[in-house]
């Protein structure tokens, strides 16, 4: 894709796509998390990283075959703790090498563009004229759209879809407003991961809407004790759109009085540390 300059440093501190060779992925039964994983308590916290990691290698098993991933991050339906997998997940994917973009989906409170510190105001003007956010892909699929290309070192990036103001479809809208989802999976096709943060099951049609397009689904659960009847309900309902459950992410307190053996000790994880570096928008190109 053709690179756009952009004059803005920001510091970082209806096909199916399920499927398109054929291959199904793994669809995981209720029951216990897919994983559990401390939160971070401080930047590059080793702990955090390897879970996320374990995670990725993880849902790689659930995915084998699969040529284009499209993964769908649920909020819990508290919205308790702060969304955290979907950027962690995508910034892992692109660490390892994997063509990565990130979407916001959570159209109702959107957290991406802020995280990343990427300028929303007058719906992008910072940014470089075409930067769309997902609300312009999804009512415009066609149009010459670009995304913002987040640096995470000298050589490895992720790209992202910000939504720069929170927004609700009309009711009886979200079908309308999702319509152009298809065309837009189809111009993303060049990427090998496709990560999108979004809405709880079961607050929102927009989650569903999503699901029904993803290679598989997970739920992001922060602190409270696993809950078996909650996940046979969003199995049940990830399954009625035809996608993959693929489990829920438990995000867990770290406890500050147990010491940690050399057991439970985490593996070193190698990150480069992230220095101010520029964004760039860049034109998605087809394969």
């Amino acid at each position: 894709g053709v690179l756009v300059s952009l004059a803005l440093t920001l510091a970082l501190g209806g096909s199916r796509r399920r499927a398109p060779d054929g291959a199904a992925p793994a669809t995981a039964r209720p029951g216990g998390p897919i994983a559990v994983i401390p939160a971070a308590t401080e930047d590059h916290d080793a702990h955090w990283l390897a879970g996320i990691d374990r995670l990725r290698q993880l849902l790689a098993v659930r995915t084998n075959g699969v040529r284009q991933r499209v993964f769908v991050v649920c909020r819990s339906p508290d919205m308790a703790g702060p969304a955290t997998v979907a950027s962690a997940l995508a910034e892992e994917y692109a660490w390892h090498g994997a063509r990565t973009l990130l979407v916001d989906g959570v159209l109702m409170a959107p957290s991406l563009a802020d995280r990343y510190g990427v300028n929303g105001a007058n719906g992008g003007a910072g940014l470089s004229d075409g930067t769309a956010s997902t609300v312009d892909w999804l009512q415009r699929p066609h149009d010459p759209h670009l995304v913002v290309r987040i640096g995470l070192s000298d050589d490895r990036s992720l790209d992202m879809v910000p939504q720069f103001r929170p927004t609700r479809p009309a009711p009886g809208m979200a079908d309308e407003l999702f319509s152009g989802l298809d065309a837009v999976l189809e111009r993303w096709s060049a990427y090998d991961v496709v990560v999108i943060d979004a809405p709880p099951l079961e607050v929102v049609d927009d989650a569903l809407h999503l699901a029904a397009r993803a290679t598989g689904v997970l739920v992001e659960a922060h602190g409270a004790p696993h809950d078996r009847r909650a996940e046979r309900r969003w199995s049940r309902l990830v399954r009625d759109t035809g996608a993959a459950w693929l489990g829920t992410v438990r995000i867990v307190t770290p406890d500050p009085s147990a010491a940690a053996t050399p057991s439970e000790t985490a593996p070193p994880v190698h990150r480069v540390e992230r220095t101010p570096t520029d964004v760039a928008a860049k034109r998605p190109r087809s394969r």
